[in-house]
C-alpha cells in the first residue's frame, strides 16, 4: 500500500506534504485489505454530490453561523465561495501561503509590516480601514462579527449580507490586482468598484420590496463616493 500510494503523488513534495504524508502513512500502517466488497460511507448507492461528502466531513452539531448569510446573500456564487473561504481562512492570504512554505514572510503586501491573514486584509490593514471610514461603518473585530455590523439608519439590514460580501470581495480583489498585477489602487477608487459591483447585483432581487431595498443601500454607497 505504501508504494501504491507514493506512486499517485507528485514528485518533491513540500515539506507540509511531506509532514501530511508521514501522518497519513502512521494512520494507514494497521490497514489490512483484502478481497471484499468496499464499504462505500458516503453514496450509499446514490451518485456523488459535494454536499454529501461536505455533512460527512462536519460534526453533526457543528453550526457554521456564517453560512446562512453567505449562501442567501444575492451575491453571484464565486463571491459567496469566496466568503465561506474567507469566513473559514482557507483563501491564499501571505500568512497561509508561509505557513505552506511557498512565500519566504507572512507579511501584507500593502502595509508590509503586518501579518496578513483574512482579518487583516479585510478590516485590520490600514487600506482596508481607510476603505470602512469611506463607506460610513464601523468595521467589526472579527471576520464572524461581519453580519452583525451596525449599518445606517433606514437601511434593511436583510441586504446587509450581500452588501458586506461586495466590500469583502473588492478588497481581497484589488489586494490580487496589487500583487499580480503591481496596480495600486486607492480606497476612492475600491468604493466606486464596490458601487459598480454592487450596482450589478441589486438585478439579482426579484421581488419588489427586496429591490427597492437594495436600491436604497446602492444610493447610500453611491452618496459616499460624493464625499
Amino acid at each position: 500500500m505504501h508504494n501504491s500510494l507514493l506512486a499517485t503523488l507528485r514528485n518533491r513534495l513540500t515539506n507540509v506534504a511531506s509532514v501530511e504524508l508521514v501522518s497519513v502513512l502512521s494512520l494507514l500502517q494497521n490497514v489490512a485489505t483484502n478481497n471484499a466488497p468496499d464499504d462505500r460511507f458516503l453514496t450509499h448507492g446514490s451518485s456523488f454530490s459535494s454536499r454529501k461528502a461536505y455533512s460527512l466531513l462536519s460534526s453533526d452539531h457543528e453550526i457554521d453561523l456564517n453560512a446562512g448569510y453567505i449562501w442567501s446573500s444575492k451575491a453571484p456564487i464565486k463571491v459567496r465561495i469566496f466568503g465561506w473561504l474567507l469566513c473559514h481562512d482557507r483563501l491564499s492570504t501571505m500568512a497561509n501561503l508561509h505557513h505552506k512554505t511557498i512565500t519566504s514572510h507572512p507579511n501584507c503586501p500593502r502595509c508590509t509590516t503586518s501579518h496578513e491573514d483574512a482579518l487583516h486584509v479585510s478590516i485590520l490593514c490600514p487600506y482596508a480601514l481607510q476603505v470602512w471610514a469611506l463607506l460610513g461603518l464601523q468595521p467589526p473585530h472579527s471576520i464572524h462579527r461581519i453580519w452583525d455590523t451596525t449599518t445606517p439608519v433606514g437601511l434593511d439590514i436583510n441586504i446587509w449580507p450581500t452588501v458586506g460580501l461586495a466590500i469583502l470581495w473588492k478588497l481581497w480583489d484589488f489586494k490580487n490586482a496589487l500583487v499580480f498585477r503591481n496596480e495600486l489602487h486607492t480606497p476612492q477608487i475600491t468604493l466606486r468598484n464596490i458601487v459598480s459591483d454592487f450596482t450589478l447585483w441589486v438585478l439579482r432581487f426579484k421581488d419588489s420590496v427586496s429591490w427597492e431595498a437594495a436600491m436604497s443601500w446602492r444610493l447610500y454607497l453611491a452618496s459616499r463616493c460624493n464625499l
